[in-house]
């Protein structure tokens, strides 16, 4: 048992980084080599961790061969005249509202199937989807009709501010120290505000982050028994907890040093 043990120890730390090089493209799209690959991946760990016959360096051997041609696949996916058949095309589903059935029948797609992806998008008539395409990646992408599209302040000519990146600053009432010195604030400024909002330290905050225009957005911490949480989650939408504040900020007296 602690021989199995200790094999988990050090298979677990190796996979992730294995994953960890092998790129986020992995969980990205989801092609076709990489699935394959992560089925691979984790039957070799398997074996690995619950067979002790399974000798280490010929396993790692394995897992690193894995890793290569996989990322070789990667490359030559990049070449599109191999792309097409390493990681497949789009294929229409929906033209200008009609589904076409061979299609369908191609990807053993049903009717059924089709009209639930859309009305997880949003779309409940296939005659407002102008184009819906299966993606390489197995999801349905959607191009409304010009008609059936949500307007926008485009389309109603009215002008908007540039938005930019929310920074996220506290997380479960834990300081994101990283965050502050990307946007050149101190944690002093941060207490700072939180004190002028009524709160006395960051552990009372859920979430708090900082949008571009300077605004401080918070989510105070909730009390949730967690068996509670576990089991029951949350019956309302307002309960248990209090609504978000949003609020201008002060400049920061003090900013970090670089």
């Amino acid at each position: 048992m602690f021989v199995l043990v200790m094999r988990a120890l050090v298979v677990y730390p190796i996979l992730v980084l294995l994953l960890r090089f092998l790129g986020r493209g992995l969980q990205f799209q989801s092609r076709p080599y990489d699935t394959a690959v992560q089925v691979l991946l984790g039957s070799a760990a398997a074996n690995l961790v619950v067979s002790e016959e399974v000798e280490l360096w010929r396993a790692f051997t394995s897992l690193g061969a894995l890793a290569l041609l996989h990322t070789g696949f990667s490359f030559i996916s990049l070449w599109n005249p191999a792309k097409r058949y390493l990681v497949g095309e789009p294929v229409p589903i929906i033209e200008n509202g009609r589904m076409l059935k061979a299609n369908l029948l191609k990807h053993q797609i049903s009717v059924e199937e089709v009209l639930s992806a859309l009305r997880e998008k949003g779309y409940h008539n296939p005659a407002d989807v102008e184009f819906a395409l299966l993606e390489a990646s197995g999801k349905l992408s959607v191009i409304p009709r010009s008609q059936a599209r949500p307007l926008t302040p485009r389309d109603l000519k009215i002008p908007t501010q540039y938005e930019g990146y929310t920074t996220l600053l506290i997380a479960d009432g834990k300081v994101d120290r990283q965050n502050l010195r990307k946007v050149n604030l101190s944690e002093p400024w941060l207490i700072t505000e939180l004190t002028r909002r009524g709160v006395s330290g960051p552990e009372e905050i859920l979430f708090a982050s900082l949008d571009s225009q300077g605004q401080l957005f918070l989510v105070r911490n909730q009390d949730v028994p967690f068996l509670q949480a576990i089991f029951k989650g949350v019956q309302t939408q307002t309960s248990p907890g209090l609504p978000p504040e949003v609020g201008n900020t002060l400049p920061d007296p003090r900013p970090p040093a670089h």
